[in-house]
């Protein structure tokens, strides 16, 4: 595999934090930098699980999740009194 150089911008405390990661785990920057790629690959070509399509959308998208942790603690209520 061809390899080329790349130059990227951060601030120093990302770049600081990015070698002790890398360190940290006993990895180079360049070897971490090349798995996060690989992981962004696989999730962009994840289909979505046959068992999980039928399901896909019915929550509502501005669904208020402390709203509805409530309301399934109230139904658990009356369910088991």
């Amino acid at each position: 595999m061809e390899t080329q150089k790349l130059t990227v911008r951060l601030s120093q405390d990302d770049l600081q934090f990015l070698k002790q990661f890398a360190f940290d785990h006993k990895l180079t920057v360049t070897e971490l930098i090349r798995r996060q790629l690989a992981s962004l690959r696989r999730q962009s070509n994840a289909e979505i699980s046959p068992l999980l399509q039928p399901i896909t959308g019915i929550l509502p998208q501005n669904i208020d999740l402390s709203e509805a942790r409530k309301e399934y603690h109230d139904y658990l209520l009356d369910k088991h009194q």
